[in-house]
């Protein structure tokens, strides 16, 4: 459109030179009274450029018109894909939206269930800890009258030399006389290396090694009871005072195995809970 505004404009230059050109020659021929065949010549040409003149304007208009028309068209689409895009993006804002609400609404849901089934877990925990303590305090009140028990009076009793042994050897335990106590439980298991009583002996020695803080010596008679005697009665008290023993020493693995292990025992067992808070306390302080 620029381009067909300036051809216009030298158009016009040209024509008003050539009328000016056209009306000299005219006023010439006027003073000098003659007819000139050149102004005839030159009114044809200027009756030409003017025709050429008016068509390239009326041109130049259709196109200006045309471009005009197709400019309109082009920013009417434009503005609808504009229109459609903004419409657009406002939907997917609005669900955006949507969806974060959602998610924060799904989220507090679950803080509200994990406080839930937290303050429940702690709840567990409490009960069965005081559950715990319960077993742990009757086995304590079992284990002090069956220290005061008359062993001559049990089903395993026999009067032999050897019995009286071990008899003064638990009445010296119970009196707390560790030393002499445990040299009669060795002379015991020397003496009478396969009776009923031979476990007991042997449980009795490494116990009192633990209770004087002798943990090698107590962790290799604990293990031998173990190793020997895996059916005895004191198996399961055996295995947890190995671990304690081995905790003393450092050996935290080998601890953690035997709380693993006893911690498989009945809930009922009382060292069922004893294996499980000195696991819980092993895994939290390491």
């Amino acid at each position: 459109m620029k381009y067909q505004k300036i051809g216009s404009i030298k158009y016009r230059h040209r024509f008003n030179f050539l009328f000016l050109c056209l009306s000299i020659i005219i006023l010439s021929g006027c003073a000098q009274n003659k007819p000139d065949p050149r102004i005839d010549f030159l009114q044809s040409k200027t009756g030409v450029l003017e025709k050429r003149i008016v068509e390239l304007e009326n041109q130049t208009r259709i196109n200006s018109l045309k471009q005009t028309n197709e400019l309109e068209a082009y920013k009417k689409e434009i503005s609808a894909k504009l229109s459609n895009a903004r419409k657009s993006q406002r939907f997917f804002i609005k669900e955006l939206d949507q969806l974060k609400n959602d998610i924060q609404t799904i989220t507090a849901e679950n803080e509200k269930t994990l406080q839930k089934t937290h303050i429940n877990q702690l709840k567990l925990k409490s009960v069965d800890k005081k559950i715990g303590d319960l077993i742990i305090s009757m086995d304590e009140i079992k284990s002090f009258f069956d220290d005061n028990l008359n062993i001559s009076s049990g089903s395993k009793a026999t009067e032999t030399d050897e019995f009286e042994i071990f008899k003064k050897a638990h009445l010296l335990y119970k009196k707390r006389q560790l030393n002499n106590s445990q040299k009669l439980f060795k002379l015991y298991r020397q003496k009478a290396p396969n009776t009923e009583y031979t476990d007991d002996a042997l449980y009795y020695t490494a116990y009192i090694h633990f209770l004087q803080k002798q943990y090698e010596q107590a962790i290799l008679h604990f293990f031998e009871l173990n190793k020997q005697y895996p059916e005895s009665n004191w198996s399961n008290d055996a295995k947890y005072w190995l671990a304690i023993s081995l905790e003393r020493t450092e050996d935290l693995g080998g601890a953690k195995d035997i709380y693993v292990e006893l911690e498989q025992l009945p809930p009922s067992n009382p060292i069922h809970h004893k294996a499980k808070r000195r696991l819980e306390e092993l895994q939290t302080t390491n």
